[in-house]
């Protein structure tokens, strides 16, 4: 055997029997390669409009931790282009949130872009606080749906509709933030996923307080005001 890379990878010599010790052997270095590894290249291929992908990065830890980018992937020339909120299709075309039941090793990508795309979402662990600005504060001008850990900064020139995500697959925050002072004269409201209750009721959610801030929270099955 022969030590191996900064990881310092057990590598099995030229020589080394076979059998179920190489197999073992080959087996620990992959492990330790994985486990040592803070990113996943994660791919999306064909992914029609109105659909969802289940990506399996197997970190094991909240969705919240997590820090993830989503590109348009030129599958003939391997070229990708990052997806931002200025982008088209812009990053509001897309939802990315944990995957139900698996919150700790799935992310599902759901593509409301209107067309299908070829896709790459890279997913990184323990760097959560390192987001871009563009990542985390969206500037809203449409009715929209929300995005869990993000900052929505509400142009109220015009009543807006903002739909919440799934609170079953949702551990982190959702800001909203009237950035025109008129939301009580054009209110934001907010929309439920399906059928859970907003502050008890089950019933949309009006927001109507000039430069008003609220944030939003769920316990995976109803959302509250905090």
């Amino acid at each position: 055997m022969a030590i191996v890379s900064r990881l310092q990878l057990d590598h099995p010599a030229l020589g080394t029997a076979g059998g179920t010790s190489l197999h073992t052997s080959i087996n620990d270095i992959y492990k330790k390669i994985g486990d040592n590894t803070n990113s996943r290249f994660l791919t999306a291929e064909n992914l029609t409009t109105a659909t969802s992908i289940d990506l399996e990065h197997n970190y094991k830890t909240a969705f919240s931790t997590l820090r993830y980018d989503l590109y348009l992937w030129d599958t003939g020339t391997d070229e990708l282009t990052e997806i931002t909120d200025s982008s088209s299709p812009a990053l509001s075309s897309f939802t990315i949130a944990a995957t139900p039941g698996f919150t700790t090793t799935k992310i599902r990508v759901t593509n409301n872009s209107g067309s299908t795309q070829d896709l790459v979402l890279v997913v990184t662990h323990g760097v959560v606080n390192s987001k871009k600005v563009d990542n985390v504060v969206k500037n809203v001008s449409s009715n929209i749906s929300l995005e869990a850990g993000k900052y929505h900064l509400v142009d109220t020139n015009a009543a807006r509709s903002l739909t919440l995500p799934n609170p079953a697959s949702t551990t982190t925050p959702i800001w909203v933030k009237d950035k025109s002072g008129l939301a009580n004269t054009n209110n934001i409201t907010i929309v439920r996923f399906g059928s859970e209750q907003i502050e008890t009721a089950s019933a949309s959610y009006v927001l109507d307080s000039n430069l008003g801030s609220w944030t939003f929270v769920t316990d995976g099955t109803n959302w509250f005001l905090v």
